[in-house]
């Protein structure tokens, strides 16, 4: 009977640690969203790391630019070699490619 009631107190003991240790991280995290960064923030940072491009093909060569405000990213004689010319200069952006006459809205 005394190990019963020794097992069921390290039980509860146990058992309300985790769930402490639980509350603990759940504040933490919830404390850090909403001290940090807004969504409206967050996604601006996304955004900043993406780029809608265009394709062009111009004298035997591919012309890849940039949708928005038309720059010149990178060009190849080849697609495969203009995509991989375009990455190794802009390790850190994710391109997506779309057509010269497509509209998009753009929020101010």
């Amino acid at each position: 009977m005394e190990l019963l009631k020794a097992l069921g107190v390290a039980y509860v003991t146990i058992s309300t640690v985790c769930f402490t240790l639980f509350l603990i991280g759940l504040f933490r995290n919830i404390r850090k969203e909403l001290s940090g960064k807004s969504a409206e923030s967050n996604s601006s940072e996304i955004l900043s790391k993406m780029r809608l491009v265009y394709v062009e093909e111009v004298c035997g060569m591919y012309h890849l630019y940039d949708k928005i405000n038309n720059s010149f990213i990178a060009q190849g004689y080849t697609e495969d070699e203009m995509w991989t010319k375009a990455e190794e200069q802009y390790p850190n952006l994710k391109f997506f490619e779309t057509t010269k006459e497509a509209d998009f809205a753009k929020d101010e």
